[in-house]
């Protein structure tokens, strides 16, 4: 590795050690800044000028290896979508609670008064089978065909082994989106446009 000389003006005194350490990291910390902003730009920065063709709820800030992996993944997934018109974004935003009331109850038991059951189970991963069955009451409530529900593994992005899911909306917006645990688990999701393939997801 290549030694760093740091020059000083003619008639300075050279600086001593141990202020060029603090030099150095001085240094390292702005490479560290610098690196985040960029990663900002690249996974948060607009598409465009108008605000209705923007995807909301992406993922802002500096990329860790594992945990914001997902991160990366929306933004490449983002990056590959149209932009939408502000009546898709508000078509979209008027079925959010249609939305929740199929994904939040994935993994809810409920009695035949349609109430949780008592003592119900605490919050846990979702299985295979209940995002089938969330899949097909998504396209009960009226959601496009190309909505899926799945439980995520590496190539989706969110976080492995949440519940993903990605919901078409009726004027043409895509809700892309996940939680952690069933029933009712913290998550995000974010409105953007369809792939190139007319689809709100890849099967």
């Amino acid at each position: 590795m290549p030694d760093l000389h740091l020059e000083h003006a003619p008639g300075e005194l050279p600086r001593s050690r141990s202020s060029r350490r603090s030099g150095l990291v001085v240094i390292s910390v702005l490479v560290v800044v610098v690196l985040g902003a960029g990663v900002w730009w690249m996974v948060g920065r607009p598409r465009s000028n108008d605000p209705a063709s923007q995807p909301s709820g992406s993922c802002i800030g500096v990329v860790a290896a594992k945990s914001d992996r997902h991160c990366l993944q929306q933004a490449q997934d983002i990056a590959k979508r149209a932009p939408i018109t502000e009546v898709q974004r508000a078509d979209a935003e008027s079925r959010m609670q249609d939305l929740d009331r199929v994904i939040h109850r994935v993994g809810l038991c409920l009695d035949a008064s349609g109430n949780p059951c008592p003592g119900a189970a605490a919050k846990r991963p979702p299985t295979a089978a209940e995002a089938d069955a969330a899949r097909q009451r998504l396209k009960d409530a009226g959601f496009g065909d190309s909505s899926v529900v799945r439980v995520a593994d590496e190539t989706d992005p969110a976080p492995v082994g949440s519940l993903f899911y990605v919901a078409e909306m009726p004027a043409g917006a895509c809700v892309i989106g996940h939680i952690i645990e069933v029933p009712g688990g913290a998550g995000a999701r974010v409105v953007a446009g369809k792939l190139p393939s007319g689809g709100c997801a890849e099967v």
